[in-house]
């Protein structure tokens, strides 16, 4: 007479392994952001303008030097000097059915215009399943975001950032590492943030 149990444990062995098969990368190999490492590097397309946006590059830009007094430094050769300028960079993590993703808008607008003389990037990241950049186009007009947006490997970005659960917000320091991350709605958003960023330009 053959033994019941073993048919049943044989049924959740199976079960299992078809899990394993079932769940997408993403979510079997889904890394903890943690706070101090360096960030990940994301590549993605700009939804207005096509262009490639490379968050590497974005964390470092080249400007012309400027000597204390504000003035622009002409070198030997009687041109301007140049010189690479590290940037904080703030990731605001999104999808066009979050809810508090869409109320914070305006506050994320407004924080990013006050930064604008300063040597912060702000950056948008879509991770909306098979979004086209037409569609994002218009949800971009649609709820006014004055911050670029970029359409990344969904997957990709949400396995590197931990991006989960929405609204994400994720600071990264001028050494490229990850200073602060802030998850869910915040009425605060604004005092919280700027100081965070302050804290990081004065660094």
């Amino acid at each position: 007479m053959s033994n019941p149990v073993i048919p049943f444990f044989r049924n959740i062995a199976y079960l299992w392994l078809a899990l394993l098969f079932i769940l997408p990368a993403s979510y079997t190999f889904a890394r903890t952001l943690k706070i101090g490492e360096p960030a990940p590097n994301l590549i993605g397309i700009n939804a207005k303008s096509k262009k490639q946006i490379n968050l590497i590059r974005l964390m470092t830009s080249l400007q012309f030097k400027r000597d204390v007094k504000g003035n622009l430094v002409v070198g030997e050769n009687g041109k301007y000097v140049t010189e690479f300028i590290e940037n904080v960079v703030v990731l605001n993590f999104f999808q066009k059915t979050c809810l508090p993703c869409l109320r914070e808008i305006p506050t994320f607008n407004r924080i990013a215009r006050s930064f604008i003389n300063d040597n912060v990037k702000f950056l948008y990241v879509n991770i909306d399943a098979g979004i086209t950049r037409q569609n994002a186009k218009k949800f971009i007009k649609k709820n006014k975001i004055r911050i670029p947006v970029m359409l990344p490997n969904q997957k990709e970005a949400m396995r590197q950032y931990d991006a989960y659960r929405l609204p994400r917000l994720v600071v990264i320091d001028k050494n490229k590492k990850t200073a602060s991350i802030m998850e869910g709605f915040d009425g605060d958003l604004t005092f919280k943030l700027t100081k965070i960023i302050r804290d990081l330009l004065d660094e």
